[in-house]
């Protein structure tokens, strides 16, 4: 297959770049076909939990064609004319419940975006020098109060987590918000209006683009959404069995090869 006739996005973690020890990278294997990807016409973005600024970290020199799915969706950020096609934030009710229902459970942890950072909200408690995951900036709670937040996430043990979904599950049937799970410790919460698959759609409105192909690849719950708008979804090797069950092509390799196989087996089609 040509590969100007694709659209690419991916989602960042555990798909297009590994983490460990806190700290996330993007294979040389990736960029290069990324480059090439590119250069051979093909478009390409992300479609991530990140920021756009946290993005261009990952991505310094890579060409990014179309606008940027951010928040899980709540936000989409066309770096080009450096505007947001759209934002939808956290409703002040749903900030304060969250707030107060993490307060009053101290297997759980906070963090809140904005439109640039992701940050951990402050407990005052001793909870606030403990990370399950790694070091973040601080906000405090007046902060995340009066701030416009993209999202919010849970981040506890698993088990805690597992019982987290739950909860949440009751919550957004009244409340106008989703959560999703992006990794076994991390549970978000966003306005029910985001989601990645909202995002695509997004995007998928700007002239030029109805007649390319939609190809979309994740490896979590949180990509279940854009997975099924695409024309194409696949997945690399350590994917969720539910991810694994939606896609055309499985990878056979992890976050730091899938994605250069991935385009491989795009142009073999």
């Amino acid at each position: 297959m040509e590969l100007s006739r694709i659209i690419l996005y991916t989602d960042i973690d555990g798909t297009a770049a590994s983490t460990r020890n806190g700290k996330s990278d993007v294979s040389e294997k990736t960029k290069e076909a990324l480059r090439a990807f590119v250069k051979e016409g093909g478009l390409f973005s992300v479609a991530s939990g990140r920021s756009h600024v946290s993005v261009r970290k990952l991505f310094p020199d890579t060409e990014i064609s179309l606008p940027m799915i951010e928040a899980n969706g709540a936000a989409v950020f066309d770096e080009k004319s450096g505007t947001y096609l759209s934002t939808h934030v956290l409703a002040a009710d749903v900030k304060k419940e969250i707030y107060e229902y993490v307060q009053c459970h101290r297997e759980l942890h906070l963090t809140a975006m904005d439109m640039l950072e992701s940050r951990k909200v402050i407990l005052q408690d001793d909870r606030d020098s403990v990370y399950i995951d790694y070091p973040r900036p601080m906000i405090s709670p007046a902060e995340f109060f009066a701030e416009k937040m993209l999202k919010c996430a849970f981040i506890a043990e698993k088990e805690a987590i597992d019982a987290m979904v739950r909860i949440m599950n009751g919550y957004c049937l009244s409340h106008p918000v989703k959560a999703e799970r992006s990794a076994d410790i991390y549970l978000e919460v966003f306005d029910a209006q985001a989601g990645k698959q909202n995002g695509i759609r997004e995007v998928r409105k700007k002239p030029g683009l109805a007649d390319r192909m939609l190809v979309c690849v994740g490896d979590y719950y949180n990509d279940l959404g854009m997975l099924e708008e695409a024309d194409t979804a696949a997945c690399p090797k350590d994917a969720a069995d539910e991810v694994k069950q939606l896609c055309d092509y499985i990878s056979p390799y992890g976050p730091e090869g899938a994605l250069a196989d991935i385009i491989a087996y795009l142009r073999r089609r």
